[in-house]
């Protein structure tokens, strides 16, 4: 069911997206692209955009980042409604890496259920939770939340009176939703593809090779995984929840 949620303000300006001929991105299973600022960030822009039926005109796509993090509703009242606990694990932690000040809230389905992620109103993959930075102009909704312990409710205010912050303006997608496609990079664009487009755009021999090299990286790793978890510092542990990755077998 789509839910009309207002988020945080966008900025004021309004972007005109180049027009393509959306036969061609379907026949050619194009999913989405982004478009790089001059800091060389990668922006996925639209008004129909919806995460767990959430709308985010304006989502930053960053491979480095393990999950997401999204600016909170300015109204949380349908966001109270349709996400109730017990159905739904309400957490909130501390922010690492990205938003490392920032007390975030984690939604998760009990059942284990996924939630849609849509990109100019066409269902592009799914994710397993909700993860929203809080600000300041978020404490009177925190705290008349009733899916949060007062304990929780209390930390984050700890959090935000010693780091005030403000709103974010836009969502960051990372390899909560990244890892189950195929993308690439050419200079300031980025174009995601349905993974299942492999075999048919690139050449055999090289889906061969790439499939030597992804078992011989497996075998490396099975044997230096704790060697690469230690390499990470106190800011970039990961998130509680972390995405189920799916095998690179199934591409070769």
């Amino acid at each position: 069911m789509k839910r009309n949620i207002t988020t945080s303000a966008p900025p004021t300006k309004t972007i005109a997206l180049p027009v393509v001929e959306s036969d061609v991105w379907v026949k050619e299973n194009v999913l989405w692209c982004g478009y790089a600022n001059t800091h060389k960030r990668f922006f996925v822009v639209g008004d129909h955009n919806t995460i767990g039926g959430l709308p985010f005109p304006y989502l930053m796509i960053d491979s480095g980042c393990n999950t997401m993090l999204l600016p909170a509703p300015t109204d949380w009242t349908q966001l109270n409604r349709d996400y109730p606990t017990p159905a739904y694990l309400w957490l909130i932690g501390k922010g690492k890496g990205v938003g490392g000040k920032s007390p975030v809230i984690s939604i998760k389905p009990i059942d284990g259920s996924l939630l849609d992620v849509t990109f100019d109103g066409t269902k592009v993959g799914e994710i397993d939770h909700l993860r929203f930075s809080l600000s300041n102009e978020d404490l009177p909704s925190l705290l008349a939340c009733p899916h949060i312990s007062p304990a929780m409710q209390k930390s984050a205010t700890k959090m935000l009176t010693q780091h005030p912050l403000k709103p974010r303006q836009h969502g960051l997608v990372g390899q909560g939703l990244l890892y189950q496609f195929l993308y690439f990079q050419l200079d300031d664009f980025i174009a995601v593809l349905d993974r299942s487009v492999a075999q048919k755009l690139i050449p055999v021999s090289l889906l061969d090779l790439i499939g030597e090299l992804a078992q011989i990286h497996r075998s490396w790793l099975s044997d230096n995984l704790e060697t690469l978890n230690a390499l990470e510092d106190d800011d970039h542990t990961g998130d509680d929840f972390c995405p189920t990755r799916s095998s690179t077998k199934d591409l070769f």
